[in-house]
């Protein structure tokens, strides 16, 4: 054990000078493990090896030196107080000893843990092979009584849907236009001007949004070039339901198939829709480009202002671009 003389701190036995093992549950084991996992890579960037007889627990890169108790006291009752618990490092031992008894744990098995003289002793000379199942089974108990472990979450895939920083929420809605294709894949990218100057934040901000769109892999930027939009991901991409529009009379439907159209107003993305037509059938066509505009812009709206992209029911590429001359 650690004690403090002055300003100097030192190792010392117990008070009965001796040494006793006790069990670890296995997720104190996996923290434990991670932590140490965590030391070796950063002591091995700096060309150093860790010893097997390091400190667990240590400020200096090699864990020579053991953290003094002063501060892991100091650093617990402030852990403490953020979380309003009103506790000390010291009554950790009574909160063991309290939660493996109000588990059902045998007060021998307890006392031989907290290192308890009488019959704690008695029990660990006797009855070692038993006490010694048994203190696995207090470990495991003790861990059960414990909160879950916090589950790693990744960032990037939540901010798709649940945006909290300011660069993660536009980022977020630059994303559901392309999604909605509003921005059409090759098309130009919001530049970090334009979204500087959109939503008013600083150009670190705008930096911030055009990586984490390129981490979903929307946009494409090199140096030198300005950014476009990528195709998302089929699985992102959000179906319409399907619109029945109404056929042509004339071709009482003949050859109709179930297709993707996105209507274009002056150049500009305005709706999308799914409906059933003959891709090759004019009549069809400029009837559903008709109804789409009117839709769009109403009843006095020129349909010559618009045009209409067809491609197949789930298909990427581009049976026909029809204008309504």
């Amino acid at each position: 054990m650690l004690t403090k003389n002055g300003a100097e701190t030192a190792e010392k036995g117990t008070k009965t000078h001796q040494h006793r093992r006790i069990a670890l549950d296995p997720d104190t084991i996996a923290v434990l493990t991670e932590h140490r996992q965590r030391w070796k890579t950063r002591v091995a960037s700096l060309g150093l090896s860790l010893s097997d007889e390091a400190f667990v627990f240590s400020l200096t890169p090699d864990g020579s030196k053991s953290v003094k108790p002063d501060t892991v006291t100091q650093r617990y009752g402030r852990l403490a107080a953020r979380l309003g618990i009103a506790t000390t490092i010291h009554k950790l031992r009574h909160f063991s000893a309290t939660e493996l008894i109000a588990a059902g744990v045998d007060p021998r098995t307890v006392g031989g843990r907290l290192g308890h003289a009488g019959g704690g002793s008695t029990t660990l000379r006797v009855y070692s092979a038993w006490v010694a199942e048994s203190d696995q089974r207090a470990a495991n108990m003790l861990a059960t009584r414990m909160p879950s472990r916090p589950v790693a979450v990744d960032r990037i895939e939540r901010a798709k849907t649940q945006p909290e920083a300011p660069y993660e929420k536009i980022a977020a809605g630059i994303r559901k236009q392309i999604l909605d294709g509003a921005l059409a894949p090759r098309s130009p990218a919001p530049t970090q001007k334009e979204i500087r100057e959109t939503h008013d934040v600083s150009a670190g901000t705008a930096n911030r949004v055009v990586e984490l769109l390129k981490e979903w892999k929307l946009v494409e930027a090199s140096r030198g070039r300005r950014a476009v939009v990528l195709r998302p991901p089929a699985e992102e991409v959000q179906k319409p339901e399907p619109v029945t529009e109404p056929t042509s009379p004339a071709s009482d439907g003949e050859g109709a198939e179930l297709l993707d159209l996105r209507l274009f107003c002056l150049g500009e993305n305005v709706r999308t829709f799914t409906a059933e037509a003959a891709p090759g059938d004019p009549a069809q066509l400029r009837r559903l480009l008709t109804n789409a505009a009117r839709r769009h812009g109403g009843k006095d709206v020129d349909p010559a202002d618009y045009e209409l992209e067809v491609r197949r029911a789930g298909a990427a590429e581009l049976i026909t671009t029809f204008a309504a001359l």
